[in-house]
């Protein structure tokens, strides 16, 4: 740990296993699907339709080896920029992107989605149209006060962020600071949507 509250994101890196990660919450026959995948996937379908999220741009505050959490924003954003805190998770995205052999595989997480879209054969077309969504990626660090930067882009009309503030700060103080930081990103009027864990912490998740 750092002075501050925060996790740098040199540490997170060193200590940060994307593949243990992939394995242990986001794989079909992991014990955590249940909680990781599937309840997030309606949970957020269910804020984008029930309370009409969409827009221009949605931009992902994230660091998991994951993309559920934009499948459904896909139907409703007309362009995705996915960022995340670990330089090797983004990495993983940027295989999954290019169609590489070596990403990982997603395909049960969008034939989950197609249950909740009521089109069970055709995940691909939904992986598909992710993928031609999903238009920028890079490395974000909410400990700054302008966490995508050297990039420049518009201001977002819906951020997304799923467990990524609560396992880079460990106190309230630092935590509040990093949100403040993230929602910089936002327009005003914009949608927030975070998945987090209630009364957790960095040093009791």
């Amino acid at each position: 740990m750092a002075a501050g509250g925060s996790v740098p994101k040199s540490a997170f890196e060193q200590n940060f296993d994307p593949e243990f990660m992939f394995n242990l919450y986001f794989r079909l026959d992991c014990p955590f699907a249940e909680d990781t995948v599937a309840k997030g996937l309606k949970a957020l379908e269910e804020a984008f339709t029930t309370y009409a999220v969409k827009g221009d741009l949605l931009i992902g505050i994230n660091n998991n080896p994951t993309v559920h959490q934009y499948i459904s924003a896909s139907k409703y954003f007309k362009e995705i920029i996915a960022t995340n805190y670990s330089k090797r998770c983004l990495q993983q995205l940027v295989k999954w992107l290019k169609n590489d052999p070596g990403a990982y595989d997603y395909s049960h997480i969008f034939k989950y989605a197609c249950k909740l879209e009521d089109d069970s054969d055709n995940w691909m077309e939904i992986q598909d149209r992710l993928r031609r969504k999903i238009k920028h990626t890079a490395e974000h660090d909410v400990c700054k006060s302008d966490p995508l930067a050297p990039h420049v882009f518009p201001q977002a009309d819906c951020l997304i962020t799923e467990y990524c503030l609560e396992t880079i700060f460990f106190n309230k103080d630092a935590y509040c600071t990093g949100l403040k930081n993230m929602s910089s990103l936002l327009r005003v009027g914009g949608h927030l949507l975070m998945t987090g864990v209630i009364a957790r912490d960095y040093t009791s998740c």
